[in-house]
């Protein structure tokens, strides 16, 4: 898919090349006398909408093309949920416990500080 991506770029960047200078490159590769087509000549009149209309369409097909459907959730390189293994999104606990067991691999425990406690809790010693 890569290089269908970088191929839309080549043609984006060669229909703009068409808007500007499109029947000079025709005078200047063919014969004289050969027909300048409609759609160069309309190109060349009609240059924003030919320039958006390009740009939209152009990344339009790059998003496509480079569209695999992954949607993966890394912590530190390592990956806690990936969309294409599991054929689904992500619950909300799947990726807070994801990561929670990475931490706790390399050695980091979560707890919360007492001064984020209620008042209740921490008159019965902290709730750790």
């Amino acid at each position: 898919m890569r290089v269908l991506t970088r191929l839309t770029s080549y043609a984006q960047i060669g229909m703009l090349g068409v808007t500007f200078r499109g029947s000079q490159f025709i005078r200047e590769l063919f014969p004289a006398g050969t027909h300048i087509p409609d759609w160069v000549s309309s190109m060349e009149t009609n240059k924003m909408h030919s320039m958006l209309t390009i740009h939209f369409l152009g990344n339009l097909l790059k998003q496509n093309f480079g569209n695999t459907g992954a949607f993966e959730i890394y912590y530190d390189g390592d990956v806690v949920f990936s969309k294409l293994k599991e054929k689904r999104m992500p619950r909300l606990e799947e990726i807070v416990d994801g990561i929670r067991e990475k931490r706790e691999e390399r050695g980091f425990r979560y707890t919360k500080p007492k001064e984020m406690l209620p008042e209740r809790m921490r008159m019965q010693g902290g709730g750790q």
